[in-house]
């Protein structure tokens, strides 16, 4: 059972929480969290502030590269899950309002997502009513969007993409690419 902690902290300096040839997660300092816990188990973040994230989700094919890297940079929120997740150099804030919107943002996560302790990484930004979701371990790689599923290990790959009026799938292994394309 996911709980939150009571306190939020304000981040002392820049930290790299992710940092993968597939993708990178830096947060400013001065932005503020507040600790996950999981069956009693310190397990990530719900983090406020200044961003820069970034997933590779272009699929290498024997005919060229398909797809567009994932950018987010700027003021976000999100939530943060690892079995060992970063220290930092935090300072208490009491921010009573920052700790409410955490609250109802993990309480949403962990309504609409099956969690278990594992060795990656999640990340979980929020998007409407939904979540964009990075899930990270060693070299296998999961990203899912409203627009986009992103899958890849090592040098095989799956990309579904959702366009206005098709839907495209493209698998990669190697040398070997399947593309298939349905529209609506």
């Amino acid at each position: 059972m996911w709980k939150l902690d009571k306190e939020v902290y304000r981040l002392n300096e820049n930290k790299v929480f992710l940092d993968h040839p597939k993708c990178r997660l830096t947060v400013g300092e001065n932005s503020i969290l507040a600790k996950v816990f999981f069956n009693d188990h310190h397990v990530g973040y719900v983090v406020q502030g200044y961003v820069e994230f970034f997933v590779d989700t272009i699929l290498e094919t024997s005919e060229g590269a398909v797809g567009k890297p994932v950018r987010k940079t700027g003021h976000q929120t999100f939530i943060y899950l690892s079995k060992q997740p970063p220290e930092m150099n935090l300072s208490p804030t009491g921010d009573k309002e920052f700790w409410a919107k955490a609250y109802s943002l993990c309480e949403k996560f962990f309504k609409q997502n099956e969690y278990r302790l594992h060795k990656g990484h999640i990340v979980a930004f929020p998007v409407g009513d939904k979540f964009e979701i990075l899930v990270l371990k060693n070299n296998k790689l999961v990203y899912i969007s409203l627009s986009k599923i992103f899958v890849s290990k090592m040098d095989h790959g799956v990309l579904l993409e959702n366009k206005r009026d098709a839907r495209r799938v493209i698998t990669s292994a190697g040398e070997k690419t399947i593309l298939m394309e349905m529209k609506f």
